[in-house]
């Protein structure tokens, strides 16, 4: 729930009247959470928002909808007016910020999807741990172990899961070809019923538990999983924390775990362990899709990344470059304003992008062949050196090895049609673009790459008689070459590198599933390259 500010007036279908008691998580980031409690026909309660700090709120019934309003403790955050209503099994919030005379501004309008959290139909049923409706991994007698059928993990043949029960319901991680993805779910009819989350799309599953066995299945498809771990709902390693473990070089870092001041945080895939620093709280954003450090008074944002392979001058060249494009997409160029230079074994430099934005990056090379990164808002370099100085370095264990030798000597094809036409009436014309977009990449095993790219769109403009008027193009083809491999970032993320001759780096975020390939989530046809022999 980034960047909370919102609202509503959309038509809802009509329900009965609810009773709104209770609490519920935002279903794409569930440690925000939405607690509402009733007394003498009055709702009050807090919106606690991960990022924005709380809300506090107070409503009354308006027919089958709660309205009222949202007070955020921050200063800098304006009060937001909401209604809220429920759709299937789903709490629909809406909210807006109010314009000059007190109404609210449509143009900010914002919904967010909230499931009640499961095993509660009032916070108190939630808070008693009396209560039948308790979870009863909140049982500190429970000795650690998780009785729960379906908390556990699972191998398959296509990838593996872990699942842990929580006060949400369930959350768990799909590990395949290297990268990761959360899922949320709750136990209904005596199965799963959720969703994960890939390349920033929710996908929805059901999981259904037999004997020792599994069935997951999401988009008509089956996946068998065998249990880990014997009975008991533990997994291969057992931890009455649950979602958090820890190694010699620190806790795990976890997609769906937020980690206060001091933490010692460890990335397998890399290899690279570091602190959160004083003041600040650690978390992953899947919108973002990076690793971000918040300050608790939330005047600065640090973003840490890291290789299993690469330089630091490499990876902070590279961050630079996207946070650059992420905050100013229309004019990414940015600039040194100091540095890059040297201090000890940190490599140190501030730069300012296009729209103003000041950033500061401090980056370490490991002794493993791996690197990490701190950037953060504002020309402070003595924090991100501090962050840098934490850093320590260890062998990967991600097996981005192996994916790079299933890669080599595969032909990757994309070929994707457009034909558009648009109307212009004030000078009675009409345009048509049309285009056939076509991206070829060969990966040898000798660590070579050829790229082949046609993107050429011809445009042609008519009068209002039909007769052409005009007629163009736009884009570009050709071809590059060079040296590519396979590292993995700081989750687990599987990044394809590739260094033209010329100088020029490309960068794709890759993922294999099922049904191919995917770069930048652009779906590729795989087959045996012809040049790779």
């Amino acid at each position: 729930m980034k960047h909370f500010v919102v609202f509503m007036i959309l038509v809802f279908t009509i329900v009965y009247a609810q009773d709104y008691s209770g609490s519920y998580a935002l279903i794409t980031d569930p440690s925000t959470v939405l607690s509402i409690q009733t007394s003498n026909g009055r709702y009050t309660g807090t919106l606690s928002d991960s990022s924005n700090g709380d809300y506090h709120l107070e409503g009354i019934l308006q027919g089958e909808y709660l309205e009222g309003y949202l007070t955020p403790s921050n200063p800098n955050y304006q009060k937001l007016v909401f209604v809220i209503s429920v759709e299937g099994d789903k709490l629909i919030l809406l909210a807006a910020l109010m314009d000059e005379n007190g109404q609210p501004d449509r143009d900010s309008a914002q919904s967010f999807e909230f499931v009640r959290k499961a095993g509660t139909t009032t916070t108190e049923a939630a808070n008693n741990p009396l209560s039948t409706q308790a979870n009863n991994s909140q049982n500190p007698l429970g000795g650690g172990q998780n009785s729960d059928p379906f908390s556990g993990f699972y191998k398959g043949n296509s990838f593996n899961l872990q699942l842990n029960q929580n006060a949400n319901g369930y959350s768990g991680i799909i590990s395949m070809n290297g990268q990761q993805y959360p899922l949320q779910a709750q136990q209904q009819n005596g199965q799963l019923v959720g969703e994960f989350t890939a390349n920033g799309q929710n996908f929805s599953f059901t999981a259904r538990l037999g004997a020792n066995k599994l069935t997951f299945i999401s988009d008509g498809q089956e996946y068998i999983l065998e249990k880990q771990g014997g009975n008991g709902g533990s997994s291969p390693n057992p931890n009455p924390l649950q979602q958090t473990r820890t190694s010699q070089a620190g806790t795990v870092i976890n997609l769906n775990q937020q980690y206060s001041a001091g933490t010692r945080l460890f990335s397998p895939a890399t290899g690279v362990s570091f602190t959160v620093p004083q003041g600040y709280q650690a978390f992953y954003d899947p919108k973002f899709q990076g690793f971000l450090m918040k300050a608790q008074d939330n005047s600065n944002l640090i973003l840490v990344e890291a290789v299993s392979t690469g330089t630091a001058e490499d990876l902070g060249f590279y961050t630079i470059e996207s946070l650059a494009s992420f905050i100013s997409p229309n004019d990414p160029r940015f600039q040194t304003i100091q540095g890059p230079g040297w201090q000890g074994n940190i490599l140190l430099a501030s730069f300012v992008v296009a729209d103003g934005t000041t950033l500061s990056g401090a980056a370490r090379s490991g002794e493993a062949g791996n690197a990490a990164v701190a950037v953060s808002y504002g020309q402070d370099l003595s924090l991100v050196s501090r962050i840098a100085e934490s850093f320590d370095f260890t062998n990967p264990q991600a097996d981005i090895a192996t994916m790079q030798q299933e890669l080599a000597g595969a032909h990757l094809y994309h070929d994707e049609s457009s034909d558009k036409y648009m109307s212009a009436p004030l000078y009675s014309s009409s345009t048509t673009v049309a285009g056939n977009s076509k991206f070829a990449y060969d990966f040898c095993s000798d660590g070579r790459f050829k790229h082949d790219y046609d993107n050429v769109s011809y445009i042609s403009v008519n009068d209002s008689s039909g007769n052409l008027g005009m007629i163009g193009q736009t884009g570009d083809r050709g071809s590059k070459q060079g040296r590519w491999q396979l590292v993995s970032l700081l989750m687990g993320n599987p990044l394809l590198v590739m260094n033209t001759d010329g100088g020029e780096f490309l960068l794709r975020m890759l993922e294999k599933t099922n049904n191919g390939i995917y770069l930048d989530g652009v779906a590729y046809q795989v087959s045996q390259s012809e040049i790779c022999r």
